[in-house]
């Protein structure tokens, strides 16, 4: 289980069943091509899902060209930013910034809820190559308060968060986390684990500005969530755990964050192997 993604066996069945559906897509959609590049979009968006980004980005590069013979604005925005999003996850951030600033460009003449993912998507990849001044300015214009999707305003106020954390900036960060947490917590559909994820970014926040008892809170919350969704045994519940285990050492509780320290180290042990760094890291 603990192999890479995309090394695993079901990992590599999926892939096949992919580049088969895009094969089929092709041959049969020839003269359709917004529906060949809506389909290839939905292909290359599922391998992303699995974190296969080169095989994502040859398949969206079809899905482009198919969305530009097409002529529908909707449908290359979609494809441009699946693509770019494919680019900045992967191994080439840079790359990325043209499609996704095209991307900009055409949701802005067209339809202003897209426009909100598109900055998104741009603002990441420009956080991701370092350039965090123009990635706060695309963030900032985003219409945050009139996004139709609840869940794609937290979406920005969440990488508004992460260029200050870049910035080293936590505190100007912690209002935008929490702001996210307020939007996802008020949404149906959001799902504990990514409430989960953005506590653990407000925690880490709280943490480096010295507020030790307020990032614990976070932190139990994090834990007591993974907890019941993934188990003890996953490795992002053993990741909240940790943080849980630092926070008691550094508030003084010694004994109980040693008691968390050996059960880490024993699971690293048993999931990573004796010569992992993190055995010997934890240990100390």
């Amino acid at each position: 289980p603990f192999a890479s993604p995309t090394e695993r066996p079901d990992t590599l069945r999926a892939r096949d069943l992919l580049f088969r559906g895009a094969d089929r897509a092709r041959a049969t959609l020839a003269a359709q091509p917004a529906a060949l590049a809506d389909v290839l979009t939905t292909i290359g968006e599922a391998f992303e899902g699995l974190s296969l980004y080169a095989e994502a980005d040859s398949v969206l590069a079809g899905a482009v060209d198919a969305a530009r013979e097409a002529g529908a604005p909707d449908v290359l925005a979609r494809a441009l930013m699946a693509r770019g999003q494919a680019r900045y996850l992967g191994e080439a951030p840079a790359s990325s910034i043209p499609l996704l600033r095209e991307a900009l460009a055409v949701t802005e003449a067209s339809d202003p809820d897209a426009e909100i993912l598109a900055r998104l998507h741009l603002g990441a990849a420009l956080r991701r190559t370092g350039a965090l001044g123009e990635a706060a300015a695309v963030l900032a214009a985003a219409e945050v308060a009139g996004a139709a999707d609840p869940l794609d305003a937290a979406a920005i106020l969440l990488e508004q968060g992460r260029v200050d954390q870049d910035r080293g900036q936590p505190a100007e960060a912690e209002p935008f986390f929490r702001r996210a947490l307020a939007l996802q917590r008020s949404a149906p559909d959001a799902g504990p684990l990514r409430v989960a994820t953005t506590r653990e970014m407000l925690g880490v926040s709280l943490r480096q500005q010295d507020d030790l008892a307020g990032a614990e809170e976070q932190f139990d919350e994090v834990y007591r969530i993974r907890q019941d969704a993934l188990g003890d045994d996953h490795v992002y519940t053993v990741t909240a755990r940790f943080h849980l285990a630092t926070l008691a050492r550094d508030r003084g509780r010694l004994d109980e964050a040693a008691e968390t320290f050996r059960w880490i180290v024993a699971w690293d042990r048993e999931h990573l192997g004796e010569t992992h760094p993190y055995v010997g890291f934890n240990l100390h």
